[in-house]
């Protein structure tokens, strides 16, 4: 009979500590030699070489075609090789697709391009041109100059390098560039013997006009003259008004009522006749009173009351003042505050001493502001009218200077 004992796991004490192990580095050259080395002074491994024999000479990148889209390259080439290159896009620089036989798929491997190489270095000067003067070329020249084989050089004294004119009198174009002396007797442009009048001959010359033969019709009027309508001239028949009449007034004579003068009616593209009594007639409506901006005088010859006084323009706002406000009287009437604001002459061209005079007339303050580029000048540093029922005047004294006085505060 046996008995046996469970007793567990049985666990010794803990041995000693081991010694610490050596370290191999691998290294493997350029020739596939594979080496290890140590820092403890261990030897080391062999070396072998791991470097497996050469392989065949791989193939380049062939493009096979090129298709305007992927969509027409997968429809053209549905069962490719493998590693099968073909370029996709409308026009150059194409993308490359490159035919994966595992994934089952084109894979786009974008433009074969790389990026732009650096700048590269100047070359060196070229040759002078034919028409250039080379470094090589005689540079104390002090007279006349001939081409010498693509450079310059100084002429040679006494050669002739172009024929020598030494024709006394009239020359000729000579039909190579050059000229020469007009052969005495020969005729290069036919002669014009005409004594008297000269007609055009129609081929680019002149001749002598015929005897008794009117190439003009001719002008026997001994008076004033008109166009006769056909590039000629007439007689102008008399009594006929060709023009209006101008009463053949004398110099410096004095015009009458019945008096006419010529006009030009635009409308009608004529000559009229007006007399003095409608022009006076018309300048009195245009000028003469108060709408006409002159004054009218009384029996003493003293301007009427009327005219002799500023036009009053009521202001019940904010305002910039216009051409029609010179001379008048702006008369602020509101309780708010308000602003006058004086243009520049760019935008309202007053006349130099145009003057303009402004009252508060109520209780709401009234400021003089300047526009962009206007200069207002005036004693002491405020712009405002200072009390109701007082009044400041503004005088244009250059094209954006004015000058403001009065109740200021």
């Amino acid at each position: 009979m046996s008995i046996s004992y469970d007793l567990g796991r049985v666990v010794g004490h803990d041995g000693a500590a081991g010694l610490d192990g050596t370290t191999f580095i691998p290294a493997l050259s350029a020739v596939g030699d594979l080496s290890w080395s140590n820092a403890d002074g261990k030897a080391n491994p062999a070396t072998v070489n791991i470097m497996g024999p050469q392989g065949e000479t791989g193939h380049g990148l062939v493009i096979l075609g090129i298709y305007a889209t992927p969509a027409a390259l997968a429809a053209a080439c549905p069962s490719p090789q493998p590693g099968a290159v073909y370029a996709v896009g409308g026009a150059a620089p194409y993308d490359i697709y490159i035919w994966d036989s595992e994934g089952l798929a084109w894979r786009n491997f974008g433009v074969l391009q790389g990026p732009p190489g650096e700048k590269g270095d100047s070359g060196a000067s070229g040759q002078p041109g034919p028409n250039e003067v080379g470094t090589d070329t005689d540079s104390a020249i002090s007279g006349l100059i001939k081409g010498a084989a693509g450079k310059l050089a100084q002429a040679v004294a006494g050669t002739d390098y172009q024929a020598a004119i030494t024709a006394s009198g009239l020359l000729k174009g000579a039909g190579s560039g050059s000229v020469g002396a007009a052969a005495a007797g020969t005729d290069y442009q036919a002669a014009i013997t005409a004594s008297g009048l000269l007609k055009g001959a129609g081929s680019g010359s002149v001749g002598a006009a015929a005897a008794g033969i009117d190439y003009q019709a001719a002008i026997t009027a001994s008076g004033l003259l008109k166009g006769a309508g056909s590039g000629s001239v007439g007689a102008a028949a008399a009594g006929t008004d060709y023009q209006a009449p101008t009463q053949d007034l004398p110099a410096g004579s004095a015009l009458v009522d019945a008096d006419t003068l010529p006009v030009y009616q635009t409308a009608s593209a004529a000559h009229r006749k007006i007399t003095w009594s409608n022009i006076l007639a018309a300048i009195g409506t245009a000028i003469i009173g108060v709408a006409g901006k002159a004054a009218s005088l009384d029996g003493d010859s003293k301007i009427i009351p009327a005219q002799s006084s500023a036009k009053i323009i009521a202001v019940t706002g904010n305002k910039t003042l216009a051409l029609a406000d010179a001379g008048t009287l702006q008369q602020f009437t509101g309780t708010s505050d308000h602003t006058l604001t004086v243009p520049k002459n760019d935008a309202v061209d007053f006349p130099l001493g145009t003057e303009i005079e402004v009252v508060r007339y109520n209780t709401g303050n009234v400021t003089i502001a300047a526009a962009a580029g206007v200069t207002i000048n005036k004693n002491g540093d405020t712009l405002t009218v200072k009390d109701q029922y007082t009044s400041v005047y503004l005088k244009k004294m250059d094209a954006n200077q004015w000058l403001l006085q009065g109740n200021l505060g």
